[in-house]
């Protein structure tokens, strides 16, 4: 029974860290001025 336990764990373990998570840059980064000499580069990055 311990063991069943354990092996339920880490798999539920190994599932919560393997689900992917999104992190969506949308719009204009606040610490990154217009004049920024990547602007454009960081422009169509996010846009992806």
């Amino acid at each position: 029974m311990k063991t069943l336990k354990v092996v339920l764990s880490m798999s539920i373990l190994l599932m919560l860290t393997l689900i992917p998570f999104r992190v969506d840059a949308k719009g204009q980064f606040k610490d990154v001025s217009d004049k920024h000499w990547a602007q454009e580069e960081i422009d169509y990055l996010t846009s992806k």
